[in-house]
C-alpha cells in the first residue's frame, strides 16, 4: 500500500495517480507545497534571464576584468607550491599573494592573459616595487622572457573570446581547488 507524501499514513487509492492519503488537510498541504516548488522553479527562471540580461549588457572592459579575475586566480593556485617570482619569499609566507605580470596590462594587452607573461607574487613586490620586473626578468628562463620581449602588443578581444576565457579558467580554478584540498593544502578561496 502507497503511503501518503504528507501525513506518512498508508491507505488505499481511490484514484490511480494519488499522492495523499485523501484527508481535506493533507491535500491542502501537498497543493501549498507543490504551489511553492512551482513558484520557486519560476523564480530561479527569472533569476537566470536576469542574469543573462546583464552579462549581455557588459562592456568589452568589465568581461576582461571578470576573466582577469579567473586567470590571476588560476595563476596563484598553479604556483601554490612556489615562493614570490620576484623575491626569496617563501611559499609558507603569511602575507597576501597576487599574480604579477612581467609586462605589464598596459604595456602590452595581448599579453594579458598569457600564462608565461604571470606568476605569483607577494604584495610587497607587486604592490611597494612595481612588480619588481627586474628580479622577476633574471629568475625567468631566456626562452620565455625573449618570447615575452619580443611578442606583439596590440590585441583587441572579442566578446566571445572573454566569456570563453572566463569559462575556461573558472573550471580549471575548481579542478586545483579540488585537487589542493585533496592534498591537505589549506587554499584561500577568495
Amino acid at each position: 500500500m502507497p503511503k501518503c507524501k504528507v501525513c506518512g499514513v498508508e491507505y488505499k487509492r481511490t484514484r490511480p495517480l494519488s499522492t495523499t492519503c485523501g484527508t481535506y488537510a493533507c491535500n491542502v498541504e501537498y497543493a501549498e507545497l507543490h504551489l511553492e516548488k512551482v513558484k520557486a522553479k519560476k523564480a530561479k527562471a527569472r533569476r537566470k534571464e536576469t542574469k543573462e540580461k546583464l552579462a549581455k549588457l557588459k562592456t568589452p572592459s568589465q568581461l576582461a576584468k571578470d576573466a582577469e579575475h579567473y586567470v590571476n586566480r588560476y595563476v596563484r593556485l598553479r604556483d601554490y607550491h612556489k615562493g614570490c617570482c620576484s623575491c626569496d619569499k617563501p611559499a609558507t609566507w603569511g602575507g597576501q599573494w597576487h599574480c604579477s605580470h612581467y609586462i605589464s596590462v598596459g604595456a602590452s594587452s595581448a599579453l594579458r592573459f598569457h600564462l608565461w607573461n604571470m606568476a605569483k607574487s607577494c604584495s610587497q613586490c607587486n604592490d611597494k616595487r612595481g612588480g619588481n620586473i627586474t628580479e622577476y626578468g633574471n629568475r625567468m628562463s631566456l626562452e620565455r622572457k625573449e618570447f615575452l620581449d619580443n611578442h606583439e602588443r596590440k590585441r583587441r578581444f572579442t566578446r566571445e573570446y572573454l566569456i570563453r576565457l572566463k569559462m575556461i579558467f573558472a573550471k580549471r580554478c575548481r579542478v586545483v581547488e579540488k585537487r589542493l584540498e585533496g592534498a591537505g593544502a589549506g587554499i584561500d578561496k577568495g
